[in-house]
């Protein structure tokens, strides 16, 4: 038997254990409403009353790209001064609404960097907004991966305003990590 032939053979079971991975794997759905109006309205209360500008928001949110990527959350943003959620999942920076991002998510995780004081923060919360439409390779958005850029991006937002400042995190599910738990709704239902 050719060596070629051997490595089609061997291959297979890898093959068909991939296929079987990707069927299983499901899209998550939202809920009905109004059950998700009214978790939406209950979340984004509680962030807008706990949450205060430069504080990291991770997702994970309904969609095709957060479903490939099979992790608890997905996305890493920093919540403006504002009341936006800035982010660079995609390939520019992009502000959104804190309603539009909590109807949008299946989880919302809200963390409050412990690497930084106050004063700090609010610089990062209010200096993130600039960084709106701007390619997010150009202000630290880089990373193998959406989810790698995405955080990657909001970390050094706190290296522009205060270049000591530092966190290990290369995604968003390490996120929580970084500092205090402000806000977790956990999975929608």
């Amino acid at each position: 038997m050719s060596p070629a032939r051997r490595l089609r053979r061997a291959s297979w079971p890898w093959v068909a254990l991939f296929l079987f991975a990707a069927a299983c794997s499901s899209a998550l759905k939202p809920p009905k409403d109004p059950l998700r109006a009214r978790q939406t309205e209950r979340w984004t209360a509680a962030i807008t009353r706990d949450a205060t500008p430069g504080d990291l928001i991770a997702t994970r949110r309904y969609g095709e790209e957060d479903d490939a990527l099979e992790l608890g959350l997905t996305r890493v943003g920093v919540l403006d001064d504002q009341g936006r959620i800035i982010e660079a999942f995609g390939p520019v920076v992009t502000a959104t609404l804190l309603r539009d991002l909590v109807h949008g998510s299946h989880r919302v995780v809200v963390v409050r960097p412990r690497f930084v004081d106050d004063e700090v923060r609010a610089r990062a919360g209010k200096a993130v907004g600039g960084y709106v439409d701007q390619a997010a390779s150009t202000v630290g958005g880089v990373g193998a991966s959406p989810a790698t850029r995405a955080t990657a991006f909001a970390l050094s937002v706190y290296r522009a305003v205060h270049p000591p400042a530092s966190a290990s995190a290369t995604l968003p599910i390490e996120i929580p990590d970084v500092g205090a738990l402000v806000f977790d709704s956990g999975p929608r239902f």
